[in-house]
């Protein structure tokens, strides 16, 4: 399966390379998450470039607009650096994250960030109900045609901010167009949605952060997403 993927079309962010390691690292791993944040790029962005660390995405994916917002599309995808450098983007020493020890440390984690690329799907994340409302977590009211509920809970929460449809199309052309720049396998794991040892282990291949942080719900399991995730390798 080739991609479709329009590299004229992708927004090149100026971030400098005080927010990412301009070193090059064979790549192993893709590791999908989402931003918790407005749809624009830009505002996850601006919190990255402001960290005193080294923090940032390889690619993030514009959402839905809000309404009254026309300055940017649905799926439009941004690039904060050239996929072959590497950021900090998963923090296995997080206090709260209950993996084993044995990999619950600094060194541990940048070594799978060196050789992993990160996408970020812009996406307000877990939400709460409210006196009739669905809130994001910055108290953006989020439209109830826009919100996944999970009868389960994912990791701890029951209704979480969708993916658009053409932000999952957006990211399918990214990792088809990363499997044939880096080789880097499409087979869809079922265990991605949890603590993933393949994961932790360096093994290639496509995982979200929730593989390695159990902290987070960063994606979380849309049916939509993982069937596009299923049809990659058709």
């Amino acid at each position: 399966m080739s991609t479709s993927l329009d590299l004229s079309t992708i927004i090149a962010e100026k971030i400098g390379v005080k927010n990412y390691f301009k070193e090059e690292f064979p790549k192993n791993q893709i590791y999908i998450s989402h931003t918790a944040s407005h749809p624009h790029p830009s505002f996850a962005i601006k919190k990255w470039v402001g960290s005193p660390y080294k923090v940032a995405n390889c690619f993030a994916i514009a959402g839905k607009p809000y309404p009254s917002e026309n300055y940017y599309n649905d799926g439009q995808i941004h690039q904060c650096f050239n996929s072959k450098y590497w950021a900090i983007h998963l923090g296995l020493h997080a206090k709260r994250n209950e993996i084993p020890l044995s990999f619950k440390k600094k060194e541990v984690s940048r070594i799978l960030e060196k050789h992993s690329i990160s996408i970020a799907l812009c996406n307000a994340g877990a939400l709460s109900w409210e006196s009739g409302r669905f809130y994001s977590s910055f108290r953006k009211v989020i439209d109830e045609e826009d919100v996944i509920e999970y009868m389960e809970t994912f990791r701890g929460n029951r209704f979480y901010h969708r993916y658009t449809q053409a932000q999952i199309d957006s990211l399918k052309n990214i990792l088809l167009y990363l499997n044939e720049l880096y080789g880097i396998p499409l087979e869809y794991k079922s265990e991605i949605w949890d603590i993933s040892k393949s994961a932790l282990e360096g093994e290639k291949g496509i995982f979200t952060k929730c593989s390695v942080r159990s902290d987070v719900g960063s994606c979380h399991p849309q049916p939509e997403l993982i069937e596009m995730l299923l049809s990659l390798k058709r």
